[in-house]
């Protein structure tokens, strides 16, 4: 997967927090380039969670590391945030459709017209919270039904953006997503790449930088 995205202001989101929702088996280096991007642009990130203390990921196909949950649902509310960004997952999107409170969280995210972004399987967390109805969205062909039956159209594209609502088919298409996300927490209508990121980040390298954001 390329990690490499546009240079952007290191203060470019200053006093804005993100979001991310999580549960065991959430896609770690999606996480974790979301952390990453986030951070490059002085967000403050929190990891959201109806679990307790710290969550499993999932990474090569196996079990991977365990990441700390900031806020746990449902205390944590979605006044709290800018944005709102559902990494893939298999395992992790099953439990959080399952999950009442993870719904309710994502549903009333979705109300605040606050920008709002997932790829993969999270892109089936929209659609169960009710976030897609009436709105575009790109998945993979196993997951078009799922979505159709929410309400939304399923588009045959890497990526769509409705209404403030983003989705990406796969992980490859996860840079441009995370910096459209970016730029509409920003308040920009279109993003402009002013400057080529540098050399593009090993998979190492950027769950170091997850775990120490």
């Amino acid at each position: 997967m390329d990690h490499s995205m546009p240079r952007r202001s290191e203060n470019l989101l200053e006093n804005k927090r993100a979001a991310v929702l999580i549960t065991d088996g959430f896609e770690e280096m999606e996480y974790a380039a979301a952390k990453k991007a986030f951070s490059m642009v002085g967000a403050l990130v929190r990891t959201v969670s109806p679990k307790n203390g710290l969550a499993h990921g999932w990474h090569a196909g196996q079990w991977g590391n365990h990441y700390l949950v900031d806020d746990e649902l449902p205390e944590t509310k979605q006044d709290s945030f800018d944005a709102l960004f559902i990494p893939g997952g298999e395992r992790h999107a099953l439990k959080l459709i399952e999950d009442p409170e993870a719904l309710a969280f994502v549903e009333a995210f979705a109300k605040t017209g606050k920008p709002i972004a997932a790829v993969g399987e999270g892109t089936g967390v929209l659609a169960a919270a009710g976030a897609l109805s009436g709105r575009k969205a790109s998945t993979d062909e196993s997951l078009r039904s799922h979505v159709e039956n929410a309400g939304a159209t399923w588009v045959d594209a890497p990526m769509s953006e409705d209404r403030g609502v983003m989705t990406a088919s796969l992980a490859d298409n996860l840079p441009k997503l995370l910096d459209n996300l970016i730029g509409r927490i920003a308040g920009e209508e279109a993003i402009e790449i002013v400057e080529a990121a540098p050399e593009e980040a090993t998979e190492e390298e950027v769950l170091i930088a997850a775990k120490v954001a």
